[in-house]
């Protein structure tokens, strides 16, 4: 869990500076999330979860989030990931 704070704690803000977000965008970036979190969680590598991420991300987006996905361990890999992803998003 420290991880996924971490990661909140440093992405979002960078995110939050370059433009304010509505509770439908941050619904929708959780789904994205929730893409990746499947991925991994049904035994892709780090480069198959971003192929997947790839579809709705640009390539360098892609690959970081999946770089962060494939550091959870397995017992969090679970939809508490993109719920977590939206609520910071919202409180933004």
């Amino acid at each position: 869990m420290p991880r996924l704070a971490l990661v909140f704690g440093l992405l979002l803000p960078c995110a939050a500076a370059a433009q304010q977000y509505d509770p439908q965008e941050c619904a929708d970036q959780a789904r994205v999330v929730m893409i990746g979190v499947t991925a991994r969680a049904d035994g892709a590598s780090r480069d198959q979860t971003a192929a997947a991420l790839g579809a709705r991300l640009p390539g360098d987006v892609a690959a970081m989030l999946a770089n962060w996905i494939v550091t959870l361990p397995p017992e969090l890999l679970t939809e508490q990931v993109a719920e977590a992803w939206r609520a910071q998003c919202e409180a933004l």
